[in-house]
């Protein structure tokens, strides 16, 4: 079982963030149950809407798609 913290989980869902390679890929790999508690979620959703409200290359439409699809695959791993 991982538990999942705020970081990996925002950069692995931004194209843009630096660390997003790596953590995307740690999440597509792996084989552990994954655990999100609610706070990171809330945490999560928080930040990227700051981030969106300062970043132009995080609003883009791609990016946005990239992570609804991140998301979605990533709770349906928790059902």
């Amino acid at each position: 079982m991982i538990i999942v913290d705020t970081g990996p989980l925002y950069a692995a869902a931004d194209t843009s963030d630096s660390h997003h390679q790596a953590s995307a890929a740690i999440f597509e790999e792996t084989s552990e149950q994954l655990v999100i508690p609610v706070s990171v979620i809330i945490e999560t959703c928080f930040r990227g809407r700051v981030q969106r409200n300062h970043s132009e290359g995080a609003c883009d439409r791609e990016s946005q798609k990239q992570r609804h699809e991140f998301y979605q695959a990533g709770l349906s791993r928790l059902q």
